[in-house]
């Protein structure tokens, strides 16, 4: 989970790459910064949580993270590839993330893998 939260949290560094190499015409650049460090503070966050919501909160982050990056794709900030690579990676952190749910459970009184 912990390593789940690391990945999580440079997912965000994207957005500060791609506004490093934008153009100074960049709409909204200060809101896309500020974007660039919400994963990290949902994956780090979840990890401080009670055991038993450190996993849905990291899959509700993976998602929520998946769905503005499409939405960066959709417009055009991002490259085609990288929406779909994200969409696939996703899938599979969610599934693992998912598979982890039985052995620490939601209700906090599994142990930590």
């Amino acid at each position: 989970m912990a390593y789940a939260a690391i990945i999580l949290s440079f997912i965000g560094a994207i957005h500060w790459g791609r506004l490093l190499a934008a153009p100074d015409t960049e709409p909204h650049p200060a809101a896309w910064l500020c974007w660039g460090v919400v994963p990290s503070l949902l994956g780090w966050g979840a990890v401080l949580l009670p055991h038993g919501l450190t996993l849905p909160v990291l899959l509700a982050g993976f998602v929520l993270v998946w769905a503005v990056d499409q939405r960066a794709t959709t417009a055009g900030r991002l490259p085609a590839w990288y929406g779909r690579r994200r969409t696939s990676l996703t899938i599979l952190v969610c599934i693992a993330l998912a598979a982890l749910i039985p052995l620490v459970g939601v209700t906090g009184t599994g142990a930590r893998p």
